[in-house]
């Protein structure tokens, strides 16, 4: 029979024909599947593609593989009740997925075990109807997918012949865990070729709930196989007493146990513990039945604690001696030691170091193994010591001792190159930073610096320190002219300081003076001082004669005349042939003010004015002119000696300009445009500018004759 194409039908039976499902089709059978053999046919059921199976009332939706028959296949297989093997199972690649909602069997009528590829376990009972169970022994040879469910093995193993180390996944919510449950010799067993971390998700769902996971490492990558069991009750219900335990130990774990076997190889491995601090208390050790001293549970000795949430685990490294399987958590003896001083000085602290548990919680609400204390007044600490449910509790009084009044009295501040003298408070000894052992000490420090006293009352020593500052004297300066003349005055400045007092007792830093005399003036800053002074000297001023105020035509000169200095200048300079002569000649085109200014050797001056007025006339137009080109009066011209500038314009009796200027050497020759005017009366226009700046107007008649 050669199923190609999906289908669904009712109970399927199989008596000896080949039946083939393909790839990407899906068989779905309502009520179970039998694949048999009893007709002595080739029995043989072959599935590529996806076979479901389930239940119809009361009919189970189970696989049953019997008499000699042959299932086989790489393609999934979904059953919602038993997986029953009476005969043959080729697993190949396939995949087993046991999604029933009730507790489903995994069983044979004969004891045939079951090797499975792939091993898919889901669904959504609770309790009970959670578990998938074996009622033989199982193998995986490829991968186990727990999800949340619970496989229980009861007193059978489940074998995972593959060492690879991601065989075995399952859902790793907190209470939702999916674990292996064991009974009585049933166990989980992994074989391992690495020398990385093997998962053994063991846990038990009768009485109490309990997910107690354990990782194994091995030392190497040698092939290695270890089986794992959680037991689910007090070790004393099995013949291993917890109250016999090893001296080193306080307790050990009445709730559970772990049953691990090193069934082949020969490697040490790491054993990790892992529980749930929350319902089984804190656990800080391992012990291990029988090993060494029988009938007692013994110390494995140093292991790794970590405390986390939800679960906290006990690691004991490379661990080899596996004769007795019976592993508990364990919590070691406390052996107190409370260390630390005595008595401490008024205000100073004290460590005190608490060890021998694990947790620590001291009177001051500290729960760190040491706490730095400083008492005020003597005062008993108490410390409760707790490894797991193991606890000691202890104390130490510490005695507070009264301290040194440490006080040093002296200048603190001083001036470079003074000295101080520091004196202590009295006391029994002292020792001071120079090495000095005197109560008191001269110091002349170049910088400032730090001096530090030890002072003993003869039980406790103090320390203090006294900062002696050293102000560099301040570089003060003194500027201004020395040298003055009659009538003037000068501004001394000082600087360099912050505060200053002149002999003339000013406190400025700037004065003014006008005597000849000595001035000297104290610059102060941060208490420091320095002192300068300097001398003004007063010379008089040169006797000046200048001559003379004159009046003079436009384009004329004059000479002027000085004396009585050794330098001379003459300003402005316009209109002056020297303006640094005794005797310059002056021919300035305006009225002009000249001011001689007279420096004597000291560097005096005086100062004369004197005054040259320019006559300039005044600005006119002919009143006629003839520009008949006899070259006399041909050309109409501005006239005026002072003229600088011009503006010139001509208008005839109708009002049309018949002619303008701006160049005062440019007049009307009586034409416009080209064209001689007629012979008339004619009105002009002048804005002139003179050389003085002043601007005159005018405008009248002037005849135009022919």
């Amino acid at each position: 029979m050669l199923l190609g194409i999906s289908l669904k039908a009712q109970v399927f039976f199989n008596n000896g024909s080949i039946v083939y499902i393909g790839s990407n089709t899906n068989v779905i059978i309502n009520g179970g599947m039998q694949d048999d053999n009893t007709a002595a046919g080739p029995g043989t059921f072959t599935n590529n593609g996806n076979l479901t199976v389930t239940s119809s009332g009361s009919t189970p939706g189970n696989i049953l593989i019997s008499n000699n028959a042959v299932l086989q296949g790489s393609g999934k297989f979904h059953l919602d009740q038993d997986w029953i093997n009476n005969a043959v199972y080729i697993a190949d690649s396939s995949t087993v997925d046991m999604y029933g909602n009730k507790r489903e069997l995994i069983t044979s009528n004969n004891g045939t075990v079951t090797t499975f590829d792939t091993l898919l376990l889901r669904g959504t009972g609770t309790v009970m109807n959670r578990r998938k169970q074996l009622t033989l022994n199982a193998n995986v040879a490829g991968a186990l997918f727990l999800n949340d469910r619970v496989l229980f093995t009861a007193g059978h193993t489940l074998y995972v012949t593959t060492p690879n180390l991601t065989a075995i996944t399952n859902n790793t919510t907190y209470k939702s865990e999916g674990f292996i449950s064991n009974t009585g010799s049933g166990s989980l067993s992994r074989i391992t070729n690495s020398n990385n971390a093997y998962y053994f998700p063991v846990g038990a769902d009768s009485a109490v709930l309990h997910y107690r996971k354990v990782l194994i490492t091995p030392a190497s990558v040698n092939p290695n196989t270890f089986t794992v069991r959680l037991a689910n009750n007090d070790a004393s219900n099995d013949g291993d007493s917890i109250k016999f335990i090893d001296t080193s130990l306080c307790n050990v774990n009445s709730l559970f146990y772990h049953i691990i076997n090193h069934t082949s190889g020969n490697d040490s491995a790491d054993i990790d513990i892992f529980y749930d601090a929350s319902t089984d208390g804190v656990w800080t050790a391992m012990a291990q039945w029988n090993t060494s001293t029988a009938n007692k549970w013994n110390n494995m000795g140093i292991v790794s604690y970590t405390s986390a949430t939800p679960y906290s685990d006990v690691l004991k490294k490379k661990w080899n001696n596996f004769s007795n399987n019976e592993f508990i958590l364990a919590n070691k003896s406390i052996h107190v030691n409370l260390s630390g001083n005595n008595s401490v000085c008024y205000g100073n602290s004290d460590t005190l170091v608490a060890t021998g548990g694990v947790n620590y919680l001291w009177s001051t609400g500290a729960t760190s193994g040491s706490i730095t204390v400083t008492p005020v007044s003597t005062t008993t600490y108490s410390v409760s010591i707790s490894n797991g449910s193991c606890k000691i509790d202890t104390s130490k009084v510490v005695q507070v001792k009264p301290m040194p009044v440490a006080a040093v009295k002296g200048i603190s501040t001083i001036c470079s190159g003074d000295s101080t003298l520091l004196i202590a408070n009295a006391g029994l000894s002292y020792s001071w930073s120079t090495g000095a052992t005197t109560s008191g000490i001269y110091m002349q420090p170049a910088i400032s610096t730090t001096y530090t006293l030890s002072i003993s009352n003869g039980t406790c020593q103090k320390d203090t320190d006294i900062v002696v500052t050293v102000n560099d004297k301040p570089k003060g300066e003194l500027s201004g002219n020395t040298s003055i003349c009659s009538g003037s005055n000068t501004l001394l400045t000082a600087s360099g300081g912050t505060f200053y007092k002149w002999n003339t007792g000013a406190s400025t830093s700037s004065i003014t003076v006008a005597i000849a005399s000595k001035y000297s003036v104290v610059i102060m800053q941060n208490g420091c001082t320095d002192t300068l002074s300097t001398v003004i000297i007063v010379n008089p001023l040169p006797v000046l004669n200048a001559c003379c105020d004159s009046t003079i035509a436009f384009g004329q000169n004059v000479q002027l005349t000085s004396s009585g200095g050794s330098t001379y200048l003459w300003s402005p300079s316009q209109g002056l042939n020297c303006n640094t002569c005794t005797d310059p000649v002056a021919s300035p085109l305006v009225s002009t003010t000249y001011t001689l200014t007279v420096t004597s050797d000291s560097g005096c001056n005086s100062q004369q004015t004197i005054t040259i007025d320019v006559s300039c006339g005044t600005v006119f137009v002919p009143d006629a002119f003839s520009p008949n080109g006899d070259g006399q009066n041909d050309i109409l011209y501005v006239r005026g000696d002072c003229i600088n500038t011009i503006y010139f314009k001509v208008f005839d009796r109708w009002g049309n300009k018949v002619f303008e200027t701006n160049d005062k050497n440019t007049g009307w020759d009586g034409r416009c445009r080209g064209q001689a005017m007629n012979s008339g009366s004619y009105v002009y226009y002048i804005t002139a500018t003179l050389y003085d700046g002043t601007t005159q107007t005018k405008k009248g008649n002037v005849a135009l004759v022919r």
